[in-house]
């Protein structure tokens, strides 16, 4: 600025209006004094606010920092202030997005208790309740599917229905003509599938709402259970059969046949050079399928843990040490490990000789730190994942039995849904 001004003064233009127009000139120069003795006045007084600034202000750790605009970033995306398409850059939202999953998680690590008091209840009125409840991988839905069947995505944080998705907010919501059974989502949260009692796939983009794929009569009588592998959809239904399907063309790839009864749960496990499948059914067996030749790997049957065991398997759930975890309708859960020939390497008892009929994994931070187990007695028992050990009980007052749990991928969370019972979100 100083240059500026000391070239501006020798230059020819003001000589000559020093020269020819004396009056002019000397308004010129008192102008330029007056905007100097402001513009010191100004620093003087930026000076003194920063040093009563720097003498109320603390340092701040980098974490903090990236905690607090993380936090920004976050209350505005739920509050639905988030800037619309074209406002940002992508790299700028993929920061933005990336930022908010690493706070999450700084903040679950840090968080090592259990999930035990119930935050929001969402009721589906007189007549529906939800037969299935499912996660995002990217945390910011959970999805029911209900026995009316509509297919309806909520906010865990408030638990209201995402009305910052336009379809749901001009009540345009997803729905099958008979009961929803089953639900995932593709690993990056972009696509949605549901199952229905009809036997029929829906496959959702969930931004926009829009029904990408529809698979009529996938399975007969129903559909209980699928999940995305890649770009194929593996299914099991009432008809004993888990099928895969190309998710682009929903034309049936394979068809593993082998289990005597309804097939309850699929789950992808972790294997080395392959892809592995689970399958939980009925007939008391966890089958292991290699996906790509159809081969049956290995049957598995639970022993029973009282005489009134029905052993059903009703879920099975993969753990990210590649273990998995079957729920079986008996009074445990247990852990089972491939590399050793899937043998029961742990179990996790309910302390009154319970039937458990669902379960759920704690994996914040990508490690298993509870198991959670759902009982007809409308008892959940948390368990450390690491040592078995029972270290919460809760009852869940309201509602009939409950159907099934989940755990939120990255926040100390599982939703509870009952039979002709509301939504129980616990924190």
């Amino acid at each position: 600025h100083e240059t500026a001004k000391a070239i501006f003064l020798k230059s020819n233009a003001l000589s000559q209006l020093k020269e020819g127009e004396r009056d002019r000139y000397n308004a010129l120069i008192q102008t330029i004094q007056q905007k100097q003795k402001v513009r010191e006045g100004l620093k003087l007084e930026s000076d003194k606010l920063a040093r009563l600034l720097e003498e109320e202000l603390v340092e701040a750790q980098p974490s903090e920092l990236l905690r607090l605009i993380g936090d920004a970033c976050k209350w505005k995306k739920l509050n639905s202030e988030w800037p619309s398409k074209g406002l940002i850059s992508r790299t700028t939202a993929r920061r933005a997005k990336t930022l908010i999953k690493q706070v999450e998680e700084e903040r679950a690590s840090e968080d090592t208790s259990p999930a035990s008091k119930c935050f929001h209840s969402i009721s589906f009125g007189s007549s529906s309740y939800a037969e299935h409840v499912a996660f995002s991988p990217d945390g910011t839905s959970v999805v029911t599917g209900s026995v009316d069947g509509f297919v309806e995505l909520w906010n865990p944080s408030s638990g209201k229905l995402r009305t910052d998705l336009e379809y749901q907010k001009n009540e345009a919501l997803l729905m099958h003509r008979d009961a929803v059974l089953c639900l995932t989502f593709s690993t990056d949260s972009k696509y949605l599938a549901s199952g229905c009692k009809a036997g029929s796939i829906k496959v959702w983009d969930v931004q926009t709402g829009k029904c990408v794929k529809k698979i009529k009569g996938a399975h007969k009588n129903g559909v209980l259970s699928i999940k995305f592998v890649k770009e194929q959809i593996v299914s099991g239904g009432y008809d004993q059969l888990v099928k895969v399907f190309g998710m682009q063309s929903g034309i049936m790839l394979k068809e593993l046949r082998g289990h005597s009864s309804y097939v309850n749960s699929v789950a992808v496990l972790t294997a080395p050079k392959q892809v592995v499948l689970a399958s939980g059914s009925g007939d008391a067996t966890v089958r292991i399928w290699n996906m790509k030749t159809s081969d049956c790997l290995k049957v598995i049957k639970l022993k029973a843990q009282s005489p009134g065991d029905s052993l059903s398997v009703t879920k099975v759930i993969p753990t990210p040490n590649g273990e998995i975890l079957v729920c079986n309708r008996s009074s445990a859960l247990s852990l089972l490990d491939p590399k050793k020939n899937f043998e029961a390497i742990k179990e996790f008892k309910s302390p009154q000789q319970e039937e458990f009929i669902s379960a759920t994994i704690d994996i914040r931070g990508g490690n298993a730190k509870f198991v959670y187990g759902a009982t007809r007695e409308k008892s959940i028992h948390c368990f450390e994942f690491g040592t078995g050990k029972l270290v919460k009980s809760i009852t869940i007052e309201d509602g009939n039995e409950i159907i099934g749990i989940e755990h939120h991928p990255s926040k100390k969370m599982i939703s509870v849904i009952t039979l002709k019972g509301p939504m129980k979100l616990i924190i």
